[in-house]
């Protein structure tokens, strides 16, 4: 949950990145390469790297694993084998909004860095080595905003797009970097415009929608990830049949997408179009069974339809799945509504409480836990670290219908 404007949109902005790295999915008729380039990278590299990638567009992550540990011994100096593996380790986290494979993340991250960093000394293919670099910090940036730093996502997303930027300088055919460029050029606007704090850019809107549009259609790697980016930046930008028909298209392709069934559904849902929103949420279901990420969009569906009890047993049932800390804040904060909304002022505060127990720093929930404090006592609540300490475990007694176990709030990891 956002606290602010310019956060959320930021934090869109990371999103939107997501899909310059991974877009998974299942495609309906599989992609032949020839691994033709421009960039003088060999032939064959190219050629598994796109087919790798392909892999990883599927949802066909242990096969991608092991493609990519083949590229690994094929081109030991390239860094294309560990970053692949990293790719696919994050787009499974990214997909079930989850941090379960981040050890084996971070070593391919770690050694797709050094090899990278290598690789920049040498002055052949720097185009190639400068975009590799982009997508390493990238996808590393969106790591740590994940992780709940997102200062140094950020960072590292500027990062990236300066190598992207360096990388369209060497080689000015080389359309694949247009993608991240494109997302900074319409980003950029989006995040200064109506900010007074923050130095105008002009209105690039435009010229970074059309970046986008020539990644998707030139690109050697980033065909469906610009796809996912226009249909996100299409949702951001209030243009909601626009973005269906950007996911339309992706789904043609790669039908068992999770993360483009994801996004559409959102864009129904702000459209409150909550019918169609919630037949891709159970599609995914359908789809890929373990996906926990879904419960909670259901049950935030749910929540607005005023279906309180389907709701709430939705955020259980996520809760009992163990997400990221900020991912169980954002469900306490829904179960404290809907106790709000059935007038149940103890439940509501101790959901409140064990949302500020996990993000401290959730100003929704400590607006109103504050408020329901006044309310309760009749006089003004000292601000919260002074006065709150959560119930034990975290636990809420559940409304009735709902199942009797309420897991218990984890504090955040120091």
């Amino acid at each position: 949950m956002m606290r602010s404007a310019l956060p959320r949109r930021l934090a869109a902005l990371l999103l939107s990145l997501v899909a310059l790295l991974a877009l998974p999915g299942t495609a309906s008729a599989r992609r032949t390469f020839t691994g033709e380039n421009h960039l003088d990278v060999p032939r064959p590299l190219m050629k598994a790297t796109q087919e790798g990638l392909e892999m990883i567009y599927r949802r066909e992550y242990v096969p991608a694993l092991d493609h990519f540990e083949g590229i690994s011994k094929d081109f030991p100096d390239s860094p294309v084998g560990h970053v692949g593996r990293a790719l696919a380790f994050q787009s499974m986290m990214l997909e079930n909004f989850d941090l379960s494979h981040e050890a084996a993340y971070a070593r391919e991250r770690d050694a797709a860095y050094a090899l990278v960093n290598r690789a920049l000394k040498s002055t052949q293919r720097q185009a190639w080595n400068h975009f590799l670099y982009a997508v390493v910090v990238g996808l590393d940036g969106i790591h740590e905003a994940r992780r709940g730093d997102m200062l140094t996502g950020l960072n590292k997303g500027w990062d990236a797009v300066e190598a992207m930027k360096k990388a369209r300088r060497l080689d000015p055919d080389f359309a694949d970097p247009e993608l991240g460029i494109g997302i900074y050029n319409y980003w950029r606007t989006a995040l200064t415009e109506g900010n007074k704090q923050l130095p105008k850019f002009g209105d690039h809107r435009a010229e970074g929608i059309a970046q986008m549009t020539s990644a998707q259609q030139r690109g050697f790697l980033t065909w469906a990830a610009a796809g996912f980016t226009l249909a996100f930046t299409y949702w951001e930008d209030k243009k909601p049949d626009q973005a269906v028909a950007e996911c339309e298209k992706l789904l043609k392709e790669y039908p068992e997408s999770v993360i483009t069934r994801m996004l559409l559904g959102r864009v129904h849902a702000k459209a409150d179009r909550v019918d169609a929103a919630l037949a891709q949420y159970r599609e995914i279901q359908r789809l890929a069974p373990q996906n926990q990420r879904v419960l909670f969009l259901i049950g935030d569906l749910l929540f607005k339809k005023k279906d309180d009890r389907g709701a709430e047993e939705h955020f259980m049932k996520y809760l009992a799945t163990r997400p990221m800390e900020l991912a169980q804040a954002s469900a306490w904060f829904r179960i404290g509504q809907i106790r709000e909304r059935a007038h149940d002022v103890e439940g509501a505060l101790g959901a409140y409480q064990a949302a500020l127990q996990l993000a401290p720093k959730y100003s929704q929930a400590e607006k109103r836990l504050l408020a329901l404090k006044e309310r309760k006592t009749g006089k003004a609540a000292l601000p919260v670290g002074a006065n709150v300490s959560a119930p034990a475990g975290g636990k809420v007694a559940p409304a009735p219908g709902v199942p009797a176990k309420a897991p218990a709030a984890r504090l955040p990891a120091r």
